[in-house]
């Protein structure tokens, strides 16, 4: 049976290379210790004339990406969850579950329903380990 992994302590953070992450991004520990949050990443649109190009506001029907970077675990498993207000914005996708050892490649893609900022969210994604 699984169960969640606390942060709590200098060791545990140790858990994940925070040094894979993209440089915008920002990470803490949620104040209950059960995850890593990660907030600041930068939006790219993903279609049209402007394809890779930073995107300060969405519009509707418009494709992003929001990179955070690569997502390694040494010992346990990780799960992945995106800001709840992300799903209210579009449809999300996001790579979820991580085994140890493995780089997982953190994107946010959206296809937004109409104008919208994510940046303007406190974080985008928590990670939880699971032992």
């Amino acid at each position: 049976m699984s169960s969640l992994v606390k942060f709590a302590g200098a060791r545990l953070i140790h858990q994940v290379d925070l040094s894979k992450f993209s440089a915008s991004v920002e990470w803490s520990i949620e104040q209950s210790g059960m995850a890593l949050r990660l907030a600041g990443a930068k939006a790219y649109a993903a279609t049209g004339d402007s394809k890779d190009k930073e995107v300060a506001e969405v519009v509707g029907n418009q494709r992003i990406y929001i990179p955070l970077g690569i997502l390694h675990t040494y010992k346990y498993e990780s799960m992945v969850e995106v800001h709840p207000a992300l799903y209210a914005m579009g449809d999300v996708q996001i790579p979820r579950i991580g085994e140890p050892g493995e780089d997982l490649p953190l994107v946010i893609r959206l296809r937004a329903y109409g104008p919208c900022k994510p940046a303007e969210l406190p974080w985008l994604v928590r990670v939880y380990l699971l032992d």
